[in-house]
């Protein structure tokens, strides 16, 4: 990034200039594993290019790692990271224009953050040997699927460990206007100060901050090479637990308007006597049409004492929803 900190060397990478295409991708997933059985999804949806800014300023991009600085000698840590804003409520995956120095050794690392130095809400690590050496390509960071808020700030950030010529690049272009909800961030300290390019409203100057601190004045400011996928269409489940004669059962219905994709659920029994009574079931279906409902028996249940039933369900695209009901078991019968 020539503008953000001279010390941050474009050159220690070979960057390329390659092709960039918008792509709807169509995923399956395995969601669930209870620590016994592996339980898979056979459901498939469709995630849509949401934000992106494609494309590269020729030979220009920012090192991701340990960077060494001869004159004056020098030991960075690089993080960069990249503002957006999402336009649909589930964010599922990014793709990086990115490459690698030969010496890369430790994986890379994608988060997602709603601040730059909060914790992340998802991350991803990407191994060395998934990238291209000192050359740049598209590469995809399949996180899990997170709700967010359409209209507000995130951050990509990306980096990796503080290990000397453990080196990544991430490609960016030097035009302000390549990305308009957004823009590069850089920090050189490991994530806890980070600096970006702003413009000061006298004579449309710009200038380099760090905090308050003008630290350069430079011609432009940069936005990286980056796309994000996500989903628009969300519904609402609902879970009501209810007792048939002497057995539970739960219900789950999508009360949404459109189909929920990778429906999931937990039941849990608990209590009896000396807490004997503990029984944990989990269980996935690849989708659930609006105004469907499944109905899922609990039981037999053994033992004696009252019990808590526990049950919780989300989908893909719904947010989890509970319901709990106390009784009484006596031997095989609920009351």
């Amino acid at each position: 990034m020539k503008k953000i900190i001279s010390l941050v060397v474009v050159g220690v990478l070979l960057l390329g200039v390659l092709s960039a295409s918008a792509t709807i991708g169509e995923r399956n997933k395995i969601l669930l594993n209870d620590g016994e059985n592996e339980i898979s999804s056979a459901s498939a949806y469709q995630d849509e290019l949401d934000q992106f800014q494609l494309d590269q300023t020729e030979g220009y991009g920012i090192p991701v790692g340990a960077v060494y600085i001869p004159d004056p000698p020098i030991n960075l840590n690089v993080q960069v990271a990249q503002s957006f804003i999402p336009t649909k409520k589930i964010l599922t995956r990014a793709e990086l224009l990115v490459g690698k120095n030969f010496t890369a050794s430790h994986p890379y690392v994608l988060a997602i953050r709603e601040e730059l130095t909060e914790e992340n809400i998802v991350e991803i690590n990407v191994n060395p040997d998934q990238f291209v050496t000192e050359n740049l390509s598209w590469l995809e960071f399949d996180f899990e699927d997170i709700f967010v808020t359409v209209g507000q700030t995130y951050y990509i950030v990306c980096y990796t460990e503080n290990i000397t010529d453990n080196l990544y690049a991430w490609a960016a272009n030097n035009d302000s206007e390549s990305y308009q909800h957004g823009c590069a961030w850089v920090s050189i300290d490991d994530g806890n100060t980070w600096t970006n390019d702003t413009y000061e409203a006298q004579n449309n100057e710009l200038k380099r901050y760090h905090g308050t601190q003008i630290i350069g004045r430079d011609d432009n400011s940069s936005d990286m090479c980056f796309k994000t996928y996500g989903i628009e269409a969300t519904t609402e489940l609902e879970i009501e637990l209810a007792k048939t004669g002497f057995r539970v059962g739960a219900t789950i219905t999508n009360i949404g308007g459109v189909t929920a994709w990778d429906v999931e659920w937990i039941i849990t029994v608990q209590g009896g006597i000396f807490g004997l009574i503990n029984m944990t079931i989990p269980d996935i279906v690849p989708e659930l049409n609006v105004g469907e409902s499944l109905h899922i028996p609990i039981g037999p249940m053994f033992g004696l004492g009252p019990v808590t039933i526990t049950a919780k369900a989300w989908a893909l695209n719904a947010p989890e929803v509970t319901d709990s009901l106390d009784g009484f078991v006596f031997i095989i019968f609920f009351i």
